[in-house]
């Protein structure tokens, strides 16, 4: 709605460094300031107060005398470097007193985070969830496999013959459900337990940070981490990992018998497997990039 006077209270306190930027830029430079707008904006973060016409600094709910903005910022970068030289003498580095930007990686995932994920997941649990994975399609391939060789060996004459080759191709469809439950609650026990294991780690260091973590970070930074990121690990993730390694498996079952049937193939599948690798990486990278 359009308006002549906007008092807005803090609207940087719940999202992150990237957002607060976007709503300060589409918002108040390019929405309400150009239209002579008055606004009055009540926030902590100075950076988006080196706009404004005057800044009126509170002090236990009063007002103190009326301050220049560039005035705040040295008295702040004063005060912040008297508190680094006492964090220094107390054995304390180095600390940026600008506001943290979040990082970010790019390219591939490094192998060190899979390393991580395992020791959330635990390694047995881990092994008991490849082991479940690899019984679950060695089941389904010998299910395929006694089906074909029941085909080729029946004749008109066979009817007792016929029942047993029923039974047995019902039993390893058991198996199958079996391990296909098995290894279901394993996967999502494994993913529970990663999840607690990285949202216990991810608190107890928040916990154990200093002060000027909370007074240099954004709340909605702090938010994130707890809200989305963790879903990511909690629900995304776990699916994900899941049906790849179902693919995987799948694609090596296929792969096997393949071979096995016709061994002259390995002439054309393995010149491919490296320009596919190439692909993948690259795919991987971009997506990762634009996500």
């Amino acid at each position: 709605q359009d308006f002549d006077v906007y008092l807005i209270d803090e609207p940087f306190s719940s999202v992150d460094v990237k957002v607060a930027q976007e709503m300060y830029e589409k918002v108040f430079l390019k929405m309400l300031l150009p239209h002579n707008k008055c606004v009055v904006l009540a926030t902590n973060h100075l950076n988006y107060c080196r706009d404004a016409d005057t800044v009126l600094p509170l002090e236990n709910g009063v007002i103190n005398n009326e301050k220049t903005v560039d005035s705040i910022f040295q008295e702040v970068a004063r005060h912040a470097a008297f508190s680094r030289k006492d964090s220094l003498a107390e054995g304390m580095t180095d600390v940026k007193l600008d506001a943290p930007t979040e990082e970010r990686e790019f390219g591939l995932v490094k192998f060190d985070v899979y390393i991580s994920y395992m020791r959330a997941v635990g390694f047995f649990v881990f092994a008991l969830i490849v082991a479940s994975i690899a019984l679950m399609q060695i089941s389904k391939t010998t299910s395929d496999f006694w089906l074909s060789y029941w085909t080729q060996n029946r004749t008109p004459q066979s009817g007792s013959s016929s029942m047993t080759y029923l039974y047995i191709f019902i039993g390893i469809a058991i198996l199958n459900s079996v391990f296909t439950l098995i290894r279901a609650f394993i996967f999502a026990y494994g993913g529970i337990k990663a999840a607690v294991v990285l949202h216990n780690r991810l608190l107890t260091t928040v916990l154990k940070t200093s002060l000027l973590f909370f007074d240099l970070t954004a709340f909605g930074i702090i938010i994130n981490r707890f809200s989305s990121d963790i879903f990511q690990t909690d629900d995304a993730l776990p699916f994900t990992l899941n049906i790849f390694l179902a693919q995987v498996s799948g694609l090596a079952a296929s792969l096997v018998v393949t071979v096995y049937g016709l061994p002259w193939i390995l002439i054309i599948v393995l010149p491919l497997i490296i320009p596919y690798y190439f692909i993948q990486v690259r795919m991987a990278v971009r997506k990762r990039s634009h996500f």
